[in-house]
Order: C-alpha cells, then structure tokens, then sequence
C-alpha cells in the first residue's frame, strides 16, 4: 500500500489569531515598537492581528504587502496593503520604519518557487537605509524539518548572524531583545540603532 503523499508544510495563519504564542509574539514585538511611533511594514495574514495590535497603540501608518490575501485585505483602512511581496517592496520603497515585522510563515531558505527570499529581504532592508535609528525589527522562521544541522539551535543562530552582519556591516547596531520559540517556529526581537 502507497503512502499518501504529505501536504507541503505551512503554518495555518488560521490558527494564528487564537493562538497563545501568536499572542506573546505580538505583545513582545508592540511593547517595543510603541518606544518609536512611525511607519510600520508588517507581514500580516488576512486576520490582521499585529496590524490591530499596532493600531491600538498608536500606529497609523502600517504597510502590508501581501499578495495572497491582498483582495481581502485591499479595502481595509487601517493598513496600506500592496500586492506584492515584501522583497519586491523594500526593494522599491522609499518609507522610513519604525517598526518592521518579518513574520515569514517558511524557513529561513524560503521558497524559491514562490519567490520569498527571506535572507535577501533582510539584507535589502539594511542596505536600502530604511531603517530608522531606534527602531524595531522582528522576524519569524520555522525551523527546518528533515534536515541534518550541526547542532540544536542552529536554524537560529544563522539569522542572528544574517540580521546583525547585515546591521553591521550598513551602519546600524543591532541589539537582540529576546526569542520566543514554540512548535517549531521561533520568534526573534531586534533593536536597531
């Protein structure tokens, strides 16, 4: 008897609203993005969690480039949503931020199928100079699944490199806050300055 093939992995973004972690992440990342009020870009599901949270705190110009959910989330007035995906967006932005969530729902390899490029995002981010001194940066990976790593916590290790070489390296300190992880995704904070 054949096995039936395995559905290709992803987070259900579904299941994220009533979340206990999702909710954590939320509350971590706000608590630090509402010390410098601005311009945020969010990777948001349709539920638009962390756009409401940012909005009751404050937040009035939150961008959330988003293809797959743009149409249900285009008419929303509490965000700027582009139908695109968000390294198409910071590779054609000009906004300042503030606050920026990379809340990816793949590994840090991405997907080159569907184009997500997660550590070419992050390294346009700081090559572009749209950070704002003082801001906040977040981002989200799954861990990889059925692959050999040298040793546990490694999936994690390379994005604190990523993301503090890159600062480094554009003129930027990038202090870790904290980590949260949980059923195989982890969460890491960011202070840049």
């Amino acid at each position: 008897m054949k096995k039936a093939k395995q559905p290709k992995e992803k987070f259900n973004t579904k299941s994220k609203v009533s979340e206990e972690n999702k909710i954590i992440c939320n509350r971590l990342f706000t608590r630090e993005a509402v010390k410098n009020i601005g311009t945020a870009l969010i990777l948001d599901a349709e539920s638009l969690v962390t756009t409401t949270f940012l909005k009751r705190r404050g937040f009035r110009k939150i961008i959330v480039p988003n293809p797959y959910v743009f149409d249900e989330i285009k008419g929303d007035k509490r965000i700027h949503a582009k139908n695109m995906l968000v390294g198409k967006y910071i590779s054609v932005s000009s906004d300042r931020l503030t606050a920026v969530w990379l809340d990816y729902c793949c590994t840090f390899d991405g997907s080159e199928a569907e184009g997500i490029k997660p550590q070419e995002d992050i390294q346009l981010l700081f090559e572009r100079k749209l950070l704002k001194k003082n801001s906040t940066l977040a981002v989200t990976f799954s861990s990889r699944k059925h692959v050999r790593v040298d040793y546990k916590g490694q999936d994690e290790d390379r994005v604190r490199k990523c993301i503090e070489n890159e600062a480094r390296i554009n003129g930027y300190n990038a202090i870790f806050e904290r980590t949260h992880k949980y059923q195989g995704i982890y969460f890491l904070l960011y202070h840049i300055y």
